[in-house]
């Protein structure tokens, strides 16, 4: 039911954006009197869902939900409709217009939804405002990894300004990092000192490869627990507050996650026999759990353990005292005044299967409400820079976790809330309206971008460029596109098959 929820919305969302940028192409179309003879929400190969005709123009719903087009007379596009090309040029089609008339008509769709973003994120904003985190909400500062250590940030520091401009809203941090070409962070540490830090040039694709981000220090108290995991068996319930892991004390979330890294750290040898070739005293292994080290490791039913971290295993009880001397973690919490403690063996990946202090997130935020008129220049200020750091980012697509990491319809559904939520819904679409734009605007072939630039070309050179180019060119942007449809959604598919 979730997942219908979120696909709902999401197809709502682009149905709306979808007609609203192609009304961008139609209504200049319409005023310089050219002739629209298709109007159509998704594609309509073979057959459409509905049609209706309304003086020269199709208006109808394809079968196919991948987008939608507006067929401009004397335009080639979707539709590849090289007869009507072969013709000799009409009044009322798209070729015999003025350069900048034709330009006007391209750009239209872009422009509008650059307008749909900014409008709908001032509606956003006057109808429920926004959430803020303040310096004086996150007393405990800040969580930082590895990476960012090694550039001056220390676990607890708290942001006073970026390049000289106080931060507002301490959440912006990791964005500005990554996409803002930051030079000078000021922070204050726990103990009141405050000190300049210079930020490495590379530091957005050293926090992208590390996946690390600057988080507020959460407490640990646990929120919830899911079932089947090692916390659940262990007996751990909501409300437990965890004060110490293996005899360390931990006061916050990155203290745990370090407590219990330590133990991952240790390289885990294991050597085994394959089957017909077993050594006497050796234990078969009957069976694996799915998703733990031993699948992992490429260990199967028919072989025997002979080693462990190098040394001689002959009994099952041996096994898993060398497995328990490794991987098990003392917690030690309390539970309405009364301190207990748990042994549990986490899996693999260093997880317990736990949610710490979300409950309590909510309250290191501050509401903001926006009046009409301040509004406006707010959702301006957030559309551009919604853009700015939309086209920022695409700098990670041309390494090998971004590459990876494209997601198509399943990335963009996962943006909406499980249940409908239309502050959620609108914003989500206002962004998606922006992304729209920027990927339209892209000079390639079949986009609004490829006939942009060969108009730019016509207006520049004073000639139009051949027809046989033109539609190459559009075959050719085409198939690309399709290419990228199909990998992004086909990470998609990986991703929910490997369980990420």
């Amino acid at each position: 039911m979730d997942v219908l929820i979120q696909a709902g919305q999401l197809i709502l969302s682009l149905s709306i954006l979808i007609v609203l940028h192609e009304f961008g192409h139609y209504i200049p179309a319409r005023l310089f009197n050219t002739r629209v003879e298709k109007f159509y929400l998704f594609f309509d190969w073979k057959f459409s869902l509905f049609k209706k005709k309304i003086k020269d123009t199709e208006w109808g719903i394809g079968w196919i939900p991948l987008g939608g087009y507006v067929k401009i007379s004397g335009m080639i596009d979707e539709s590849m409709d090289t007869e009507q090309m072969e013709q000799e040029p009409q009044p009322y089609e798209f070729r015999s217009k003025p350069a900048w008339q034709r330009l006007i008509i391209m750009i239209g769709g872009i422009i509008v939804n650059l307008i749909v973003g900014f409008v709908l994120y001032a509606v956003v904003l006057f109808t429920w405002g926004e959430d803020i985190v303040k310096i004086e909400n996150i007393p405990n500062g800040f969580a930082v990894g590895e990476e960012l250590e090694k550039g001056g940030f220390v676990d607890g520091d708290l942001i006073l300004d970026v390049d000289g401009e106080a931060l507002e809203n301490q959440l912006e941090i990791n964005r500005l990092l990554m996409l803002r070409s930051v030079e000078k962070v000021t922070v204050q540490h726990q103990s009141g000192e405050t000190e300049v830090l210079a930020i490495p040039e590379d530091i957005e694709y050293t926090m992208f490869k590390a996946d690390e981000s600057i988080t507020p220090r959460m407490i640990l108290e646990v929120d919830s627990v899911f079932e089947g995991s090692p916390a659940f068996y262990s007996g751990l319930e909501q409300g437990d507050r965890v004060y110490e892991v293996n005899g360390k004390a931990v006061l916050f979330m990155d203290e745990f996650a370090d407590a219990v890294k330590e133990k991952f750290d240790q390289k885990i040898m294991i050597e085994v026999n394959k089957a017909g070739q077993a050594k006497s005293g050796a234990y078969t292994i009957d069976s694996i759990v799915s998703g733990l080290a031993a699948e992992d490791l490429g260990i199967h039913l028919v072989e025997e353990l002979v080693s462990f971290n190098g040394k001689t295993i002959k009994t099952w009880d041996a096994y898993q005292a060398e497995i328990a001397d490794l991987t098990a973690l003392d917690v030690k919490l309390k539970r309405s005044g009364d301190t207990l403690s748990k042994l549990m063996v986490p899996s693999h990946r260093g997880k317990i299967g736990v949610l710490f202090g979300s409950k309590h997130s909510e309250e290191i935020y501050t509401h903001v409400d926006y009046s009409f008129g301040a509004s406006i220049p707010g959702g301006i200020s957030k559309a551009y820079w919604t853009l700015h750091d939309y086209a920022s980012q695409l700098k990670f697509v041309f390494t090998k976790k971004g590459a990876s990491s494209m997601g198509g319809f399943g990335a963009f559904g996962k943006m909406f809330k499980k249940e409908w939520h239309w502050q959620s819904f609108w914003a989500n679409t206002a962004l998606i309206s922006i992304i729209l734009a920027f990927m339209n605007f892209l000079p390639i072939p079949a986009l609004d971008g490829g006939h942009i630039m060969f108009l730019l070309y016509e207006m520049v050179t004073g000639r139009q460029p051949n027809q046989k180019v033109l539609e190459y060119a559009q075959v050719a942007g085409f198939f690309f596109i399709l290419a990228l449809v199909l990998y992004a959604n086909g990470n998609d598919i990986y991703k929910w098959l490997s369980g990420q």
